[in-house]
């Protein structure tokens, strides 16, 4: 069996090769003010109340509600995520499974 390249490349592949495109301005700051960017931003899709975060470290678990605490993301810097994505994103941009 023949197997194309689009299965054989891990989906990860795909996801990386899309944020690079994306070139987030928050993506050239520290590891600490990426992921809080990225977690504040997905709580603060309407509709969306839960975040399942996986993590090898109990205490992390902590930490992101902590973040959480001081507010989600401002409303600039959500449309200005949201914007980027819009204007970035192919209309070939599904989910990878």
């Amino acid at each position: 069996m023949e197997v194309s390249s689009a299965t054989a490349r891990p989906y990860i592949q795909t996801y990386w090769e899309r944020l690079l495109k994306l070139d987030y301005p928050f993506l050239r700051a520290d590891a600490k003010t990426m992921s809080e960017t990225a977690l504040k931003f997905t709580l603060s899709i309407p509709g969306v109340h839960t975040a399942i975060v996986g993590t090898i470290r109990p205490r992390r678990w902590q930490q992101n509600a902590e973040i959480l605490s001081t507010g989600l993301l401002a409303q600039q810097q959500f449309e200005s995520i949201r914007t980027r994505w819009m204007e970035m994103a192919g209309a070939d941009w599904t989910g990878e499974v």
